[in-house]
Order: C-alpha cells, then sequence, then structure tokens
C-alpha cells in the first residue's frame, strides 16, 4: 500500500525546495542545483514529511506513517527508505 496523498507531499516538497534552495545553496556553499536539492531533500525532507503526515486525515490508519514514527523518523528523507543504500 501506498500513500494517496504521495503526489500532494511531493508538491509540497517541491513548493518548500523552490523557496528555500538558493539561500540553502548559499549557507551549504553548493554551487550544483542538483547537488543542493539532493541534500536538502535529505536534510529536511523527513521533517516534511513528518509534518505532512501529522496533518493527513488518514494518519491514524497509515500503514507508511506507523512505520515512520516506529523508525522515529530516522528515513532522512521521504525518498529514502532504510533499505536504501546511499
Amino acid at each position: 500500500m501506498s500513500c494517496k496523498y504521495l503526489e500532494n507531499l511531493l508538491s509540497e516538497e517541491r513548493n518548500l525546495i523552490k523557496r528555500h534552495l538558493e539561500e540553502y545553496k548559499k549557507n551549504k556553499k553548493i554551487e550544483d542545483f542538483t547537488e543542493a536539492k539532493i541534500n536538502f531533500i535529505k536534510d529536511y525532507g523527513w521533517i516534511i514529511r513528518e509534518v505532512f503526515c501529522d496533518l493527513c486525515p488518514e494518519d491514524k490508519n497509515c500503514k507508511e506513517y506507523k512505520v515512520f514514527l516506529e523508525n522515529k523518523g530516522l528515513y532522512q528523507s521521504s525518498f529514502y527508505s532504510p533499505d536504501t543504500k546511499t
């Protein structure tokens, strides 16, 4: 089973990246746009997911969110699972 709100979550992540990527690049001294996006998602994607899922009307019944909470948000990002080698 996957999140039926995943498209909304990804849209919110894209919006946040657009709003904050230039400042993030400057603060982290990263020149490359793609590298900055990947690092931004690794650094903040899990926070975006946690907030988004906390507000979701399905949060009490969502198996994916329960696993996420059991791992205490240790996914590092909504795009990376514990099984992903990075």
